[in-house]
């Protein structure tokens, strides 16, 4: 069979659960031989919409977020307002959206949904000028959210005590709040 569509996937390579390399030989064996794939590994947060955007600059149409919900966001954040259309394979600790869409957990069948070519379309909201695709949090929730990325930052190797420390965030969150934010939801007619 002759390819017919380039394809590329952004992995996330410190995401979540740590098997990289099973993803990495579960796509190249598994993935659809009309695909011709291009695996791009994201170096630094936020990296995965500008790879997003070069991509589909060079004809592009595909991308699939391989990561957990942070990568899936950076990635639709790249999509919106384009012609791509993307697929997940969940590889996070939570998997919010994926989850939400039915996208299984299993990586060789997520990869069996994106040879299926079924295309759907979802809303999006913005706030403060910052896209969101699946759950948004402010005040406390947001804080704890905020708290726990730094702390994981700080933290570079996981420890036997590494669950206790999920307790400093909730600790270092309790302040008071005042809150002012412009919120927008975007819907498909």
């Amino acid at each position: 069979m002759a390819i017919t569509e380039k394809i590329l996937f952004i992995v996330n390579p410190v995401s979540g659960t740590g098997k990289r390399e099973k993803v990495l030989k579960l796509i190249k064996e598994k993935l659809s031989p009309e695909y011709e794939a291009k695996i791009v590994q994201t170096k630094f947060a936020g990296e995965a919409t500008e790879i997003a955007i070069r991509y589909h600059q060079k004809g592009y149409n595909k991308v699939v977020a391989v990561g957990g919900d942070g990568t899936v966001n950076e990635v639709a954040k790249g999509v919106i307002g384009t012609s791509m259309s993307m697929g997940i394979i969940p590889t996070g600790s939570g998997n919010g959206l994926a989850r939400h869409l039915r996208i299984p957990m299993n990586v060789a069948k997520a990869i069996e949904v994106i040879n299926g070519g079924n295309v759907i379309s979802i809303d999006h909201g913005t706030i403060n000028d910052t896209l969101f695709f699946c759950t948004s949090g402010v005040g406390f929730d947001a804080q704890i959210g905020t708290n726990l990325q730094k702390q994981a930052l700080e933290d570079s190797q996981p420890t036997p005590k590494q669950p206790l420390r999920s307790i400093l965030p909730l600790n270092r969150s309790i302040t008071a709040w005042k809150l002012m934010a412009n919120i927008t939801i975007e819907t498909l007619s």
